[in-house]
C-alpha cells in the first residue's frame, strides 16, 4: 500500500514555505540521482547509469521550474529558512543503497526505485494540500501534486516495458491470480466508504459534519466510471479486513485508483483514474492527519455495522 513515510508536523502557511519545500525535494533527487549515475557508470552498467542520468535531469529541470515560480510570485529565489521543520527525504534511502552497491542492477530496478520516489513526492503534496488553510497555497500544492502523479504514471509505463525487455518469455500472457468480480468494483468499496463515514458521524463522532462531508464525497466518487480491470487475488484479504475500518479502506482506494491510472484504456480513463487517485489521498491525508477527530477507536464493541 502506497503510505507516507512521514507525515509533515504542521501545516504550511505561506507560498514562500511551499516553494522552498518544493525547492528542497528536488535539490535532493537531483544529487542523489547524479550520484547513483556516477556510481553506475564507475561499475560499467551504463543502461542503469542512463536511467539515473535522466531521472537527475528531471529532477533539475523541476528545480528550475519552482525557482521561476518563485521568482516570479515572490520576486526572490527559494529561501530554505522559509520551512518551519525538516524536511524528510521522501527517496527510498534504503533502496538506492542497496543499488549503489550492487554490479549487477537492472533498469527495471532503478525504475522501480524511481516510482516508490514519485509516489511518496505525491503523497507530500497531496498531504501538504490537505493540511493548510490556505487556498493559494493548497491550489500550488495540488498543482505539483498533479505533476509528481503524472510522473508516477510515466515512470510505471517505462518500468513495465524494462520487465518486460527483461523477461520477453513473459510477455502479455494473461496472469493467473487475477479475477473479474463485479461485486467488488471500486463504486462498490466507495459506497462503503460512504456508509462507514455515515454510520459514524450519526454515532456521535466528533466532527460529524466533516464525516458527512466525506461521505457525500465517497458517493460522488462512486459515480464516476472508470474502466472495469481484473482484480489481483493477492489483495482480496486486504478489502476484507478493509471493510470495516475507514482508515484502512480509504489507503487501499488510493491503491486501487493509482493501478487503474497506471493501466488505462484511453486517456479520458488515465485523466479521470488520476483525479479520483487525487480525490483519494486528500482524504487519506484528513482521516490520517487527526484520527482521532474523525474516527473513534475500532474494538469488538465499537465497529460500525456490516453492511
Amino acid at each position: 500500500m502506497v503510505r507516507l513515510k512521514a507525515e509533515p508536523p504542521m501545516p504550511v502557511r505561506s507560498m514562500e514555505e511551499l516553494l522552498a519545500i518544493g525547492h528542497a525535494i528536488k535539490v535532493e533527487a537531483a544529487g542523489r540521482y547524479a550520484e547513483l549515475s556516477e556510481r553506475m557508470q564507475a561499475a560499467g552498467n551504463g543502461s542503469v547509469a542512463a536511467v539515473f542520468q535522466r531521472l537527475s535531469r528531471d529532477a533539475h529541470e523541476d528545480m528550475l521550474s519552482i525557482e521561476l515560480q518563485a521568482q516570479t510570485s515572490l520576486g526572490a529565489a527559494p529561501n530554505p529558512r522559509a520551512m518551519r521543520w525538516a524536511l524528510p527525504s521522501i527517496l527510498d534511502e534504503e533502496a538506492a543503497g542497496e543499488l549503489a552497491s550492487s554490479r549487477i542492477v537492472t533498469p527495471y530496478r532503478a525504475l522501480s526505485v524511481a516510482v516508490r520516489d514519485a509516489e511518496q513526492a505525491f503523497m507530500l503534496w497531496s498531504y501538504l494540500a490537505a493540511q493548510t488553510e490556505s487556498t493559494e497555497v493548497r491550489h500550488a500544492a495540488e498543482a505539483r501534486a498533479q505533476l509528481e502523479l503524472d510522473r508516477v504514471a510515466s515512470l510505471r509505463r517505462d518500468r513495465r516495458k524494462a520487465y518486460h525487455l527483461e523477461h520477453p518469455s513473459i510477455g502479455a500472457r494473461a496472469s493467473s491470480d487475477t479475477r473479474n468480480d463485479a461485486d467488488i468494483s471500486l463504486a462498490a468499496l466507495e459506497e462503503r466508504m460512504a456508509d462507514m463515514l455515515q454510520q459514524l458521524a450519526q454515532a456521535g463522532a466528533h466532527a460529524p459534519s466533516g464525516l458527512l462531508q466525506l461521505a457525500e464525497e465517497a458517493r460522488s466518487m462512486a459515480e464516476t466510471p472508470l474502466p472495469a480491470r481484473a482484480i489481483p487475488s493477492s489483495i482480496f484479504g486486504a478489502i476484507t479486513k478493509s471493510m470495516d475500518d475507514p482508515r484502512a479502506l480509504a489507503e487501499l482506494l488510493v491503491e486501487r485508483y493509482l493501478d487503474a491510472a497506471e493501466h488505462p484504456q484511453d486517456e479520458a480513463a488515465m485523466a479521470r483514474a488520476q483525479s479520483l487517485a487525487a480525490r483519494a489521498i486528500n482524504r487519506l491525508a484528513r482521516l490520517e492527519h487527526d484520527p482521532e477527530k474523525w474516527i473513534p477507536v475500532f474494538g469488538k464493541d465499537h465497529a460500525p455495522p456490516k453492511r
